[in-house]
């Protein structure tokens, strides 16, 4: 009887994992993110509609918690799927590069031709300067969507010439860190003014937003009940 089959030496998994788990686990959060975000701009829209009053702040929490609440979950999805991926390694001749320039970013799809003589597809989140046609590089990269989480670029006498990690697990800290500012800013903010009173201050107390749907700016409901309504 043979044994579990050993990964080759171009190939470690550092996790094991069903494909159908990873997409509980992956696709399962993600869309309750989706659902938040509708959700948060729901609330906003009926809370447009509301005139002052404890129902109107209520509403506006639960609006801002979800909007924080659904940036804390995106970065939380990032990281879990870090985590959770089989991670592979490879070495080769990276064959093309294709740079998609954004504005504060240049994603970059790879081409590997591997030792072994097949080719990967890798796509990272950023560019690098030794991503170029002929360059002999060492990859880490994530199973099921091939993103590329490092690679290390090495010269023909096997020295090392660079280094490319993927900058994605920082902006996956940073997602986290915005939504549970925001979230915690919503609190004060409800805790402050429970009623949901307070007007744009500074630069936006000139704009033309109505604070209320249909009424200009400054204008209120003549009277609460008739803003009562069921949300």
């Amino acid at each position: 009887m043979k044994g579990p089959l050993e990964p080759s030496s171009t190939q470690s998994y550092t996790a094991t994992v069903e494909s159908s788990v990873i997409r509980s686990v992956i696709f399962g959060p993600a869309c309750i993110t989706v659902v938040a975000f509708g959700l948060a701009a729901w609330r906003g829209i009926v809370a447009s509609t509301l005139g002052d009053s404890p129902r109107k702040g209520r509403v506006l929490l639960e609006a801002h918690v979800l909007f924080g609440g659904a940036f804390l979950l995106t970065g939380s999805v990032l990281v879990l799927g870090r985590w959770v991926l089989p991670v592979l390694e490879a070495n080769g001749h990276i064959v093309s590069v294709q740079v998609h320039s954004h504005s504060h970013s240049h994603p970059t799809d790879l081409q590997i031709q591997t030792n072994s003589g097949g080719y990967l597809y890798l796509h990272a989140s950023d560019h690098s300067d030794y991503f170029r046609a002929g360059e002999y590089v060492q990859v880490s990269y994530q199973a099921y969507n091939d993103q590329l989480i490092e690679a290390r670029f090495l010269a023909t006498d096997g020295q090392e010439e660079g280094i490319f990690r993927d900058p994605a697990p920082l902006y996956s800290l940073l997602l986290i860190a915005l939504g549970s500012f925001f979230m915690w800013g919503a609190y004060r903010k409800y805790r402050h003014d429970p009623e949901g009173r307070e007007r744009p201050t500074g630069r936006f107390a000139d704009t033309n937003i109505p604070t209320t749907l249909g009424l200009p700016k400054g204008a209120s409901h003549p009277s609460g009940s008739e803003s009562n309504g069921s949300a």
